[in-house]
């Protein structure tokens, strides 16, 4: 499990000091911070919040999910990332 975490130098997220435990976000197996959705009208809206730096490339990654997401719910998914 420590492995996981070392990108964000902390561990507790991982082993339940954190309520990210049950909004992971991850890139190459690594823990990165963690998301939460929200409904806003019509539309579902994730908030990302990254726990470590991410390149610019890293932070498009999870377009892609959010993409798969809106096909599972038939509605449009809105991803933000918070500062």
């Amino acid at each position: 499990r420590s492995a996981i975490g070392t990108r964000i130098s902390n561990i507790a997220a991982v082993t339940g000091g954190n309520a990210l435990i049950a909004h992971v976000a991850f890139i190459d197996g690594l823990l990165v911070g963690g998301w939460r959705r929200r409904v806003d009208g019509d539309t579902t809206v994730l908030d990302i919040r990254a726990l470590t730096p991410l390149t610019p490339a890293e932070r498009r990654r999870p377009e892609g999910e959010g993409k798969r997401f809106a096909a599972f719910l038939g509605k449009p998914v809105v991803m933000r990332w918070a500062k």
